[in-house]
Formats: C-alpha cells, structure tokens, sequence
C-alpha cells in the first residue's frame, strides 16, 4: 500500500515537471510571432537604408573620407626663406571653394598627405600627395611643383554641383578664407541637382598623438 501511493506522489511530481502539449504549443506559437516580427523589422530597416544609401553611394564613401581626413589635420609647421629669413607657419590654406592641408589619414601607405579639395567640371574632389617625396623638399611643399612629379590619387565627391560655399570656424569668429592657421570647425555647404547639402566637420585638436604619428612617419622614411 505504501509503494502504491509513493509511486502515485513520484508520477504527479513528474508529471508537474513537464509541459503539457499546450503549453508547448503556446511557446511554439510564441516563438515564431517573435521570430517573424524581427524578420520584418530587420528588413524593413535594411530596406530604408538601402534606399537612403543607394543613391549616393560614391558621395557617401567620399564624405566618409574627407571626414576622416579633417578629423586628422596635422598642425605641421612648413618654413619659407626670404631674404635669408626662415619664416614657419602652420601648413593649412582654405577659400570658399577650396582647401589645403597635411592629414594623417593618407592614401598612400606610411606616410603623411597633402590633400587639396577643389571644385572642377561640376565636381567635388579630393586629391591626395605624400608629403615625403625623395624629389621634393617636404619642410617646404609647393602643390605646383609636387603635381610635375607625382601622380596624386583622388576621390569624386560630389558629382552635378552647382555651387559651393566653405565657411571656417576659429573660436567663436567665422572667416570665408584662412590662410596658415588652423580652424576648428568647418562649415560646408554644396548645391547639386539633387538637393541642398549641410556638412559640418571638425577638425581634432590631439596635437601629441598626431605628433607621435607624424614622427613615426618621418623615421621610417629615413631608412
């Protein structure tokens, strides 16, 4: 009698343990609505922003790369001689419809860049140099000299532009043009047949570890 009612307690126990077929019909049922909402929200999302993309894919990748490439401005000194005078000033040449500047972030391996945004032919575009040329004088880069030898590499920005309007940001003042000095912010707006653009891209102040960088870059061009 007692091995009767032991077995009896022992199956009730089990059987509160497991779940019942509805219960694993419910979680099934569950499951699936969960499963299929995200598959819904997941392409419904990639949806969106291929469609956001897709039109610009080129335009997309070239403002990624001059964001990058602004993000990382050395603050390199060049020297000019006149008169038997050694002048140094910062390496940094900006109007309303182009820029001048040395980066960190070359296309060029090892090496610093001297990038140079212009407007030509109804586009936008970002050409690159290595500053450390064995035919050139790095201390003192002349673009016009620098274009006879070296063949630069570039990237179409904005193709269809109408018109351009650059604005640089030092402190709390605003400047059309700036010429050896190195803003903080950058203010840049572009017209093209597709629509009105805004940018703005600022300029990192990490002057120490861009210096350390700038210093590795130098040596290993020495050996």
């Amino acid at each position: 009698m007692f091995s009767l009612r032991h077995s009896i307690k022992n199956s009730i126990r089990k059987s509160r343990k497991a779940f019942t077929l509805i219960e694993l019909l419910v979680s099934l049922a569950i499951f699936s609505f969960v499963i299929a909402l995200a598959s819904y929200s997941f392409g419904f999302f990639s949806n969106v922003i291929r469609k956001i993309v897709e039109p610009y894919p080129t335009e997309a990748i070239g403002f990624s790369t001059l964001d990058n490439a602004l993000k990382s401005v050395f603050y390199y000194v060049s020297e000019v001689n006149r008169l038997g005078k050694t002048d140094f000033f910062l390496y940094f040449y900006g109007t309303k419809d182009s820029m001048q500047f040395i980066s960190t972030k070359s296309f060029f391996k090892d090496n610093l860049a001297i990038c140079r945004l212009y407007v030509k032919d109804g586009q936008l575009i970002l050409e690159q140099y290595p500053l450390f040329y064995k035919k050139y004088d790095y201390k003192s880069p002349n673009l016009k000299e620098i274009e006879k030898l070296v063949n630069p590499k570039r990237i179409v920005l904005f193709r269809g532009l109408s018109n351009i309007k650059i604005r640089y940001l030092i402190g709390k003042q605003s400047f059309e043009s700036v010429r050896r000095k190195i803003p903080t912010d950058i203010l840049m707006n572009v017209e093209t047949n597709d629509g009105n653009f805004d940018f703005l891209f600022h300029i990192e102040s990490n002057y120490n570890k861009k210096l350390l960088w700038a210093r590795y870059v130098y040596w290993s061009q020495k050996k």
